[in-house]
């Protein structure tokens, strides 16, 4: 219960004031506590948190059952292995997570369903919604945004739009290999 507590606290509180790290301190704390828990609530809450607080690599190996494998599946490839993939849009309705979730990667998840699914105008819409809820004092969020923009752009067809969209994912210890890619096709 109090990992249920601390999450609900903690995004409360980053509600109020992106800026307080105190809420970081509740939602890492709230992923200690719900790990020992196999239940649904629990996982859901746990992966909920890990897109949130950009830990990657513990969306790296869901099962395709999941409502996060997209997610996961985005996140943890390039650009290149992302594109050659074909999740149908039919297939997955969209991100029913079951707990409270902020507006951002709500719209953020919707948003990676419609890149899969090659929705390029719906997506660049997605974007737009997405900027509307975007708060510049969140760092884990930057990342994210510039990811998928330069996904989109990628997407599209526009190259030196992407590099830019990227900003400071060029210097990412990930995600600066695909960055150095599209430069290369430009």
């Amino acid at each position: 219960m109090s990992g249920l507590f601390d999450y609900l606290f903690g995004i409360h509180m980053e509600e109020q004031d992106p800026s307080n790290k105190q809420s970081l301190k509740f939602l890492e704390r709230a992923y200690t506590q719900l790990a020992p828990f196999p239940t649904i609530l629990a996982h859901t809450v746990k992966t909920t948190l890990s897109f949130k607080l950009n830990w990657f690599s513990r969306l790296r190996n869901l099962p395709e059952q999941s409502i996060f494998y997209q997610l996961g599946y985005f996140l943890n490839n390039y650009y290149e292995d992302n594109a050659t993939r074909n999740f149908a849009r039919g297939s997955f309705a969209g991100p029913l997570y079951g707990v409270y979730v902020d507006d951002f990667h709500f719209l953020y998840h919707e948003a990676v369903i419609l890149l899969f699914a090659k929705e390029a105008e719906e997506l660049g819409k997605k974007l737009s919604a997405i900027r509307g809820v975007y708060n510049k004092k969140s760092v884990t969020n930057k990342e994210k945004l510039e990811l998928l923009e330069g996904r989109y752009y990628q997407l599209i067809g526009d190259n030196k739009r992407a590099v830019m969209a990227y900003g400071s994912m060029s210097y990412h210890p990930i995600f600066s290999k695909e960055v150095d890619l599209i430069k290369m096709k430009m």
